[in-house]
C-alpha cells in the first residue's frame, strides 16, 4: 500500500523483499494454526492479517523465538522506590 499511496518511491528489490516476507509470514502462521483445531475461517483470517503485516510480524516472531522481544512488565509492588 505505501507504493500505491505514493508514500514510498518504487524500488523493486525492497518491494520483492516485502512480498517474500509477507508470503512467508502468512505461510508460517498458517502452519502454526493448522496444527491447532481452529476452523478454516479463523486460519484464513489470521493468515491474511499476518501476510498484510509481513515484515513487522516476521521481526516479532524472530524476537519471540530468540527471546529478544523486549516487553516491559511492571510489578504491582513499589519496593520502596
Amino acid at each position: 500500500m505505501p507504493y500505491v499511496r505514493a508514500e514510498r518511491d518504487w524500488n523493486f528489490p525492497r518491494w520483492f523483499i516485502e512480498f517474500v516476507t509477507s508470503c512467508a509470514a502468512g505461510f508460517i502462521v498458517y502452519l502454526i494454526l493448522r496444527t491447532s483445531k481452529l476452523s478454516w475461517e479463523w486460519i484464513g483470517a489470521c493468515s491474511g492479517v499476518s501476510s498484510y503485516f509481513g515484515l513487522k510480524i516476521m521481526n516479532t516472531l524472530y524476537g519471540v523465538v530468540t527471546g529478544k522481544l523486549k516487553l516491559t512488565v511492571r510489578n504491582g509492588a513499589n519496593h520502596g522506590n
